[in-house]
């Protein structure tokens, strides 16, 4: 996060939003200092192949779908590499993200879903309990919790071991913990970091924008709408590895979010499953329609 002009402004949502800008292959968006606004936000963007991008159209791209104080003010179009081919161009390695190369193998989530996943523990059963969880993990894995920022990535291993030790924890007298973490995740650090994406006049709106709030929480993958009417919608999750806790806490997200989006008396069925078997995974949302 870097802050511009007294405002939080979030990399992951301006990238998100970057991406979907035609010709952007990859982008990564970083805080510099500014005289006047203290910091800003510039955007290091690599062009698909065979096809070119600009400034003017990069930025204007950001400013219909972002805040202004979010838009970047400068955009970072590295020298052509000769050897990836025309329309191919190699960002300068010391603003690299490690997430955007094509090495990468481990997936990768926001930090902030560790710090959810322990505030929701602290919020149901206490101070204790967090001490619990913690004295459960690798001491490795709990330093790396511990000196974590919100928006900085972290393996998803890391995330699955505290579910564990949460599990562990509390699993016996709170089995509804994942789906109940899920609904706090988005209902407190969702809504502070990405207000402006939840809160919708109706549930499509949120649904088909173009910022993917799946992609500010985990890489790579997303989850694509597959059906879409008033009143429902179906989601499905692709390129990213389904778990039972995952899928659990994606149920009560998807719950809260439709409420947030302006959904009344809202259901959510995670109605396949690829760890159980599926092909892949869906959740089925319903809600009722704003009143025309």
């Amino acid at each position: 996060m870097f802050i511009s002009g007294g405002e939080n402004v979030f990399p992951g949502e301006v990238e998100a939003a970057l991406a979907d800008c035609p010709g952007v292959a990859e982008v990564v968006v970083v805080g510099i200092t500014d005289e006047r606004w203290g910091e800003v936000g510039r955007a290091f963007v690599v062009a698909r192949a065979e096809t070119r991008v600009d400034e003017a159209g990069v930025i204007a791209h950001a400013r219909a779908h972002l805040a202004g104080y979010k838009v970047p003010k400068s955009i970072g179009l590295p020298p052509r590499d000769p050897a990836a081919g025309l329309g191919q161009a190699r960002p300068p390695r010391p603003h690299r993200d490690p997430r955007m190369t094509t090495a990468t193998a481990a997936p990768q989530a926001k930090a902030s879903t560790l710090r959810s996943t322990l505030r929701y523990v602290e919020a149901e059963h206490g101070a204790a309990a967090v001490a619990t969880v913690l004295a459960g993990l690798a001491d490795a894995d709990r330093a790396r919790i511990d000196t974590a920022g919100p928006t900085d990535e972290v393996p998803v291993e890391l995330l699955r071991a505290l579910w564990a030790a949460v599990d562990e924890a509390i699993g016996r007298r709170d089995a509804g913990w994942p789906e109940k973490s899920g609904a706090y995740s988005i209902q407190s650090l969702g809504v502070q970091m990405y207000g402006e994406i939840l809160r919708k006049k109706d549930p499509l709106e949120f649904l088909s924008q173009p910022v993917s709030l799946f992609r500010l929480y985990y890489q790579p993958g997303n989850m694509e709408v597959v059906e879409a009417e008033p009143g429902r919608a179906v989601l499905r999750l692709v390129g990213f590895p389904g778990d039972p806790v995952f899928c659990r806490r994606q149920t009560g997200g998807l719950l809260r979010a439709v409420e947030l989006a302006g959904g009344t008396t809202p259901s959510v069925h995670h109605v396949r499953c690829g760890v159980e078997g599926d092909a892949f995974c869906e959740w089925e949302l319903r809600w009722e329609p704003p009143a025309a």
